[in-house]
């Protein structure tokens, strides 16, 4: 991969010149394989196309797409014309999509039919000069191919420096519309690179990536495409037909966020699948629940990094495989080219004045690398709220340093309790509930009382044959717990609701 001008077209055209007939990326639906050299082809054609049709340096693409090859076709495609692509979420509300769409402003749009309604009710045709169907377009509508038709053969001579930007990913957190994070060419060779660390990702690796198109961890792509790997697209996400694709294209990596690893192995416990070509495996996204680490190694045969990132500043640190188990509820040791510190959340800006916390006092995570976005686009306010000064960015969440330099994320400090003048970090009680045998998930939350300002309250998804008392007990037993900690109320539900990014949408709950 080619680092040294953070140049992430090039690190693509580079893989390209080392795997001239290896695939790049297969269509999980057809089987179709993609050599590196026609993907690179079609790549340079979107790129003229978008020049041919009016966009330019610092133009916004918006995209209401599958996991397809025709969607990475165009994302490549913009960032070698310069144009930025901006994927939206296709499961957040119609009015959320439309605020997101608006952000950005765009001057085309790409989409695959079946989001046509919830692009029209979104208003995502209103205002756009160029309107693009990525499948076989219907009616008057504009297909991807006679688009492409269009390309000419317009040389494409662009000097792309390390902090132009590259694309927009929609950041979201439990609440509020997706934020538009900004990330350069420099972000985005930076997160590669901190990827093949935990993965060892290369030349003839398989990675089967069944992530939404809009969500940040589609950029593990990046570690197989700029390093001769290949993406295998899959269309839309369920536990089973993840593993026959698994199963069927030999993939040899597993990156998925814990829900879906909670999915695929309990899937793996009632279905009949050969994982067996799986080498590696990362969860990214939100901590592992107590034992989940373990199934995963258990059902894949294979060692599991946990992957401590964010849209706003890429790979921060991770837990490696043949790290200690003493640190397994760790995320593990700064990645390369990072640093990171643990603050008083209240402690309020400077930068360097913000003093590190002792290793075993939680703060709030501080980042500062070559990998952190330089803001969220066209919001000057919540650009200046993420940093803390002095290149280090605040990244809303709590964690703590151990004295062997470890790190570990024990929740969001906005997802803090002060009950009786104590703090309670939620994610911690939740952790604890979590690791017994008849529980599935929990969410923790603050309800208002009279005496002591908040309380503890748990929802919690049981998948065994505990009672909710027998449940409390457990916990005002637990030797993790304080007393202040432990829920004062507890309530069985059958589902936890989650953010379309799947994170727990703890204000949902209430």
């Amino acid at each position: 991969m080619d680092l040294t001008n953070y140049n992430l077209v090039a690190a693509l055209d580079s893989a390209a010149r080392y795997n001239f007939d290896s695939p790049a990326i297969v269509d999980g639906a057809t089987g179709e394989r993609i050599s590196y050299d026609s993907f690179r082809r079609r790549t340079v054609e979107a790129a003229r196309a978008l020049k041919q049709n009016g966009l330019g340096e610092g133009d916004f693409v918006t995209l209401l797409a599958r996991q397809s090859p025709e969607f990475h076709v165009v994302w490549w495609g913009c960032l070698r014309a310069g144009v930025v692509p901006a994927p939206l979420h296709p499961h957040e509300t119609t009015d959320a999509i439309g605020e997101m769409n608006q952000r950005v402003s765009p001057d085309a749009f790409f989409y695959h039919e079946e989001y046509r309604d919830t692009a029209e009710q979104a208003g995502l045709f209103e205002d756009v000069g160029t309107a693009v169907d990525l499948g076989d377009a219907a009616g008057s509508d504009l297909g991807l191919e006679e688009f492409l038709s269009d390309a000419g053969d317009e040389p494409l001579e662009r000097d792309i420096q390390p902090d132009d930007v590259a694309s927009v990913f929609y950041s979201s957190g439990s609440t509020g519309v997706p934020k538009p994070v900004v990330q350069s060419h420099r972000f985005l060779v930076e997160y590669a690179h901190a990827g093949y660390v935990p993965l060892r990702s290369g030349r003839g690796d398989v990675y089967v990536n069944p992530q939404a198109t809009s969500f940040a961890v589609q950029m593990t792509n990046l570690f197989y495409l700029t390093l001769g790997g290949t993406v295998v697209t899959v269309d839309g996400w369920s536990p089973d037909t993840y593993l026959e694709h698994v199963e069927r294209f030999d993939s040899t990596a597993v990156i998925l966020i814990p829900p879906q690893f909670d999915a695929v192995v309990e899937e793996l416990e009632t279905g009949s699948y050969d994982v067996s070509s799986v080498t590696r495996a990362a969860s990214g996204g939100a901590p592992l629940r107590p034992g989940l680490k373990q199934e995963i190694e258990r059902r894949f045969d294979c060692p599991v990094a946990d992957v401590y990132a964010s849209s706003e500043c890429g790979i921060m640190s991770f837990l490696l495989p043949d790290d200690p188990e003493r640190y397994a509820e760790s995320v593990g040791k700064p990645a390369p080219n990072t640093e990171i510190k643990v603050v008083d959340p209240d402690a309020g800006d400077g930068g360097e004045e913000l003093e590190p916390l002792e290793p075993g006092e939680t703060g709030e995570i501080l980042v500062r690398g070559l990998q952190v976005s330089e803001g969220v686009y066209g919001d000057t306010e919540a650009t200046r709220e993420m940093f803390a000064g002095d290149g280090w960015c605040r990244t809303g969440d709590a964690g703590r340093f151990d004295s062997d330099g470890y790190l570990y994320v024990t929740g969001r400090v906005d997802n803090v309790i002060s009950t009786g003048g104590m703090q309670v970090y939620a994610e911690n009680v939740e952790s604890v509930i979590e690791s017994h045998e008849d529980v599935k998930e929990a969410a923790v939350v603050g309800v208002e009382d009279e005496r002591f300002g908040e309380r503890v309250k748990a929802f919690v998804v049981i998948s065994g044959e505990v009672g909710e008392g027998e449940l409390l007990n457990w916990l005002n037993e637990h030797p993790s717990l304080a007393d202040h900690e432990v829920p004062r109320g507890l309530e069985f539900i059958d589902v936890l609701p989650r953010t379309s990014t799947g994170k727990k949408a703890r204000d949902e709950i209430l």
